[in-house]
Formats: C-alpha cells, sequence, structure tokens
C-alpha cells in the first residue's frame, strides 16, 4: 500500500518515505532496496525539541514524536517530512536564524518481502506535495518541488514568509 502525502491526509500515511531518508541496500531487478529510518532528530530540554539536522523520515513516526514536545525549535535542516510536520504544527514551531527547510517531490515506495525481509522498494513514482498557500507560492516562485533533490528554503524566506515564530528563550 502507498499513499501521497499531504497535509489533509497526514494521519492516513503509511508508506511515503522521502529519498534523503533511507539506507541504500544490494540492488536487486534493477531497484535499489531500501530500509527504513525514522529521524526528527530532537535535542530535548524541558520539553522543548531542538531540531539541528534532520532529512525527515517516515511521516507517521515524526508526527508521532512531534506530538509529544510543547515546542519544535528549528535550528538548523528540516528536510521533507521534517519540514510537512513543521507546516502542520506551525503553531508549535519556532525558527531561529539557522533554520532552514527542503522540499521535494514525494517518493513512493511499495512493501516487498525480499529474502524473508521486508523492505520498503523505489517505486519509482513520484508526486508534488501540498503546502499551506504562503509555502506553496515560494516553492512555486522557485520552480516548483524537484524529483530527486531538495529545494532549499533559507532563514531570510522563512521569516519574511512569516508561518512560523522565532524562537524567544523566555517564551513558556
Amino acid at each position: 500500500m502507498s499513499c501521497v502525502r499531504s497535509i489533509a491526509f497526514f494521519a492516513t500515511l503509511v508508506l511515503s518515505v522521502s529519498i534523503a531518508h533511507v539506507e541504500a541496500l544490494p540492488t536487486i531487478c534493477g531497484r535499489k532496496e531500501l530500509k527504513v529510518t525514522k529521524v526528527l532528530g530532537c535535542q530535548v530540554k524541558d520539553n522543548v525539541c531542538f531540531i539541528k539536522d534532520s532529512p525527515g523520515g517516515q511521516i507517521e513516526y515524526i508526527i508521532a514524536e512531534a506530538r509529544k514536545y510543547r515546542f519544535i525549535v528549528v535550528d538548523g535542516r528540516c528536510d521533507s517530512a521534517c519540514e510537512d510536520v513543521a507546516e502542520l504544527y506551525k503553531d508549535k514551531i519556532r525558527v531561529t536564524r539557522r533554520a532552514s527547510f527542503g522540499f521535494h517531490q514525494v517518493q513512493i515506495w511499495d512493501m516487498r518481502l525480499i529474502r524473508g525481509r521486508s523492505c520498503m522498494v523505489d517505486s519509482g513514482k513520484r508526486y508534488p506535495t501540498k503546502h499551506l498557500p504562503a509555502i506553496q507560492k515560494w516553492i512555486n516562485a522557485h520552480g516548483g518541488e524537484p524529483r530527486n533533490r531538495m529545494l532549499r528554503m533559507r532563514f531570510n524566506d522563512i521569516h519574511n514568509l512569516g508561518v512560523w515564530r522565532m524562537y524567544d528563550p523566555s517564551e513558556k
């Protein structure tokens, strides 16, 4: 089963994983087999998650992890599923000047049983992701979501969009 992720359907997602969040295993039938990893990359202090470097991962694990924290502070790279969660929980998200977000088309994976092990295999299908209007406008102005690389939004653009608030260490 594979699903296209969008903000409206986050809760139903099962197998969407992006290109940057997997470990390559040997190739069979001309496709790479992939082992799924799940990472939000939090450093936690006082029930606040500080993201320094998150490549994203399997969306349902990241959503479950994000729910645990009072705030999530993006203080570095937040790519793919990490960025999607930043949109979903935008009121919980705070950014620093080091924040950046990475966007790409969704890569759809198929679950296969190979040599007795369940593996995620790239289906070769890619789909654009749906974003909040201000973010979608920025993505479109920068050529749309790329297929096989990240489109990087840096702090100046993050700040100018006004979607997320700046991190204030005194905020309770």
